[in-house]
């Protein structure tokens, strides 16, 4: 038998979001949480929307920022890279043994959407001024059409 066959998994409870923050998943669609972060700006009235990836999920994430980005008229970015530790804990399945902890750090993708950046969010390193107005309007026009061409009409 081996030692992994010994020891189970603890779960845990997921930490509570706030309303603004996405967090993207590799197994989620892209266009969901398009969708969702759109909802997030016109309905709920938040001027800003935290999206975070981690692992494979990074490059959805910079996907999302970017299509939104080309959507919503004045949408500034500010990219953050972090690394947070997790602290997983096994027990044991037989009499005898301890619990186990293993702690790893994972990097963490957090782009902040804003309708409204900040003298500090201008000043960081990873912050994209919003487009013009007219690359958004472009944009906009184009995906319309796509989706014209793609429904036959």
């Amino acid at each position: 038998m081996s030692t992994l066959s010994k020891y189970r998994l603890i779960t845990k409870d997921r930490e509570k979001t706030e309303a603004n923050e996405i967090r993207i998943t590799a197994n989620g669609y892209t266009s969901s949480y398009i969708s969702y972060a759109m909802k997030v700006f016109e309905e709920k009235k938040f001027n800003n929307v935290v999206l975070k990836g981690s692992g494979t999920a990074i490059s959805k994430c910079c996907i999302i920022a970017e299509v939104l980005r080309h959507r919503i008229q004045g949408l500034a970015l500010v990219s953050k890279i972090k690394n947070t530790q997790i602290h997983d804990e096994y027990e044991p399945r037989e009499e005898g043994l301890d619990v186990v902890t293993v702690s790893r750090s994972i990097v963490v993708l957090e782009i902040v959407l804003t309708l409204d950046p900040t003298n500090d969010d201008k000043a960081q390193v990873g912050f994209q001024a919003a487009l013009s107005e007219e690359e958004v309007k472009k944009s906009i026009k184009e995906h319309e059409d796509r989706r014209g061409e793609r429904e036959g009409i």
